[in-house]
Parts: structure tokens; C-alpha cells; sequence
């Protein structure tokens, strides 16, 4: 049984369950049969794998430790109530689950370690790509082990914003103006978004709907990158209460500071 206070023990085993779900995603692409849950969202089999898979490895090496994670599971009895644990795994097994079933290769596995309602390690692994994304709260951000930073020039007409394709709710007018001044992006993973913010691969990434397990992780690999994460009205999004979370939408908006400041200014105006 592993510590549950090391950090770096959290870290590789954050590193390592990323990895292992990016591998299982891509050795299944094109083969899985998708199905929709309750609320409309996409699933499939390999979703429940993979997360079965993680929490089985979480159960094992860290049992003092809890778990929130996407789909439902199999058997929550072998984790610590997340009311009684220090430090909780936040997982999405699958994230970009309706590119993954038409074969688009761009979907991850996104591992977060959240304490005291804040994520303080981060891995995010690019399905067919293998890119890994790491961050350990209070250091920097790395892809595949080097190190990366945010991007934070001012904006302009190339300028590339990762937004939530159509999907539940409508755009906000903000996105129709900035498909107008900017290179807009949508890449179908909340995931990847921040991830790429993270390393400097895009410049920005706004959602209005997602939930947490798309962001923790996410939103660690921003931050230790040297950007800004906020909700999509400038609010901070942590500290987040886990015991009073039950998968409400949540949003963001990432960035560079300057970069940040200037989007959110826009978005204010409606």
C-alpha cells in the first residue's frame, strides 16, 4: 500500500493510470458500441472499462482515499466515503467519448487528486497521441516531461480559443462574435482544451457546461502553466465542495492573464 500523503507517489500514480487509460482507449477504437445515458450523453463500453480499471488500481494501492468519477461504479464500497477522506480521485475515463466512437482520435483519460477541495496533482493522458499532461500544485506543468507554459500574447486575429462544440445548451453570443475576430477551435474534450492551454498549445478554452471530473485536472495543468482559470463570469471555481457536488454543469475560462482579462471582458458584454 502506497502513502497517501506523498505527493510524488500521487504523481506517478496519477501518470501512470492516465497512461494505462489512453492505451486502453486507443487499442479499442472503432470497436466500441455506443449507447446514451439518462441525460443524453454518450457511453460506451470502454468507458466503463477503463474506469473499472482505474478505481480497481485506486481501491488497491490507495484505500484511505475516495473517488468521484463519471460513470456509475461498479463497486463504490471498496473506496472511502469522500466525506471521511483527506484526498479524492477525480476521474473522467473517457473524455470525448462521441469522437472516440466515430474514430476522430482526439479524446483522453483525465486523472485528478483533489484536497481540501482543490486539485494538487494532475495527469491527463491524449488517447491516440500518447501526449501526457502532469502537474503537481505549487510546481510547473509538463507535456510528456517537459516542461510548458501558458501562452499569453495579445489578442489578435490568430489568436486560438478552444470552445464546446454544439451540445446542450446554446453558444453564448460571445462565441458568435469571437468565430469572427479569432481562430476558433472545438476539439470535443474539455480535457484536451485545458491541457492544450496548459502547454501553450492553444491560447484559451471556454466552456459554459461541463462538469468537474473535465476540468480538476484540467484546470492544475492551467494554472501550474501560469495561466488563470475562472468560471466563465470571473468567479473562482475552487475551492469546490465534493461532498455537496452531484455532477451540477459547471463552466470555465482559461487563459494567460492578460489574455483572460481581455476574454472575460468580452464575454461580459454579451
Amino acid at each position: 500500500m502506497a502513502s497517501s500523503t506523498d505527493v510524488s507517489v500521487l504523481f506517478d500514480a496519477a501518470v501512470r493510470l492516465a497512461e494505462w487509460g489512453g492505451e486502453i482507449a486507443t487499442s479499442r477504437i472503432g470497436e466500441a458500441k455506443t449507447t446514451r445515458k439518462a441525460d443524453r450523453t454518450f457511453i460506451t463500453q470502454v468507458d466503463l472499462e477503463i474506469q473499472d480499471a482505474l478505481l480497481g488500481v485506486i481501491a488497491r494501492e490507495f484505500p484511505d482515499h475516495a473517488v468521484l468519477a463519471e460513470e456509475e461504479q461498479s463497486d463504490p464500497s471498496r473506496h472511502r466515503r469522500i466525506e471521511e477522506a483527506e484526498h479524492c480521485w477525480v476521474i473522467d475515463p473517457l473524455d470525448g467519448t462521441r469522437n472516440f466512437s466515430r474514430g476522430v482520435p482526439m479524446f483522453a483519460t483525465s486523472v485528478a487528486i483533489m484536497r481540501e477541495g482543490r486539485p494538487i496533482v494532475a495527469a491527463i493522458c491524449g488517447g491516440v497521441t500518447g501526449q501526457v499532461f502532469a502537474a503537481v500544485a505549487g510546481g510547473g506543468a509538463t507535456m510528456d516531461g517537459q516542461p510548458t507554459r501558458v501562452r499569453d500574447e495579445p489578442p489578435n486575429r490568430d489568436s486560438m480559443i478552444a470552445v464546446r462544440g454544439k451540445s446542450g445548451a446554446p453558444a453564448a453570443p460571445v462565441i458568435h462574435r469571437w468565430i469572427n475576430q479569432y481562430c476558433v477551435r472545438t476539439l470535443g474534450s474539455a480535457a484536451l482544451h485545458l491541457a492544450f492551454v496548459g502547454a501553450g498549445i492553444t491560447d484559451a478554452a471556454y466552456h459554459q457546461q461541463c462538469k468537474l471530473w473535465d476540468l480538476a485536472a484540467g484546470a492544475l495543468l492551467v494554472e501550474a502553466g501560469g495561466g488563470v482559470i475562472t468560471t466563465p463570469a470571473g468567479e473562482p471555481i475552487f475551492p469546490v465542495s465534493l461532498r455537496a457536488y452531484h455532477g451540477q454543469d459547471m463552466g470555465f475560462l482559461a487563459a494567460g492573464p492578460g489574455l483572460h482579462a481581455h476574454l472575460l471582458g468580452e464575454s461580459r458584454e454579451g
